[in-house]
């Protein structure tokens, strides 16, 4: 056995000596911990795409709220930078052209939800028995 040093928390830890050369961390919380973020080979630089054409952004842990959610919408980061201030739960950011990937801020509108539902009700198409479609 040899003496080494972890690379994450300079705890010093015992290892075989075959194992000199692969072993870097004391534990595996640290070895799992020295993978996170841009550090692990599956980072995508903190942005993700749902099914539904809507991007994410990954949150910075000093900005996050008390919910603690990781990531928010991306139409809602760029709008909130833009007013300068957190966005209220209660308000909506609506895509004008209606491209939910289009999230340039001279294509983002800030409006409360009943305006927004509004707005979606009067480009809903009616059949002839007046049933939405």
């Amino acid at each position: 056995m040899i003496d080494k040093k972890c690379k994450l928390c300079d705890k010093a830890y015992k290892v075989a000596l075959y194992r000199k050369e692969s072993s870097n961390f004391c534990s595996h919380s640290c070895r799992g911990k020295s993978r996170t973020g841009n550090k692990n080979s599956n980072w995508k630089g903190g942005k993700l795409k749902r099914s539904d054409g809507y991007s994410l952004e990954r949150i910075k842990v000093s900005a996050r709220d008390e919910s603690g959610k990781k990531y928010d919408l991306s139409h809602r980061l760029i709008m909130s930078k833009h007013l300068g201030r957190k966005l209220l739960k209660t308000e909506i950011v609506h895509h004008i052209n209606g491209d939910n990937s289009d999230n340039r801020i001279e294509n983002l509108e800030l409006m409360n939800q009943s305006y927004h539902a509004s707005l979606h009700s009067k480009q809903r198409v009616r059949n002839s028995k007046k049933q939405y479609v």
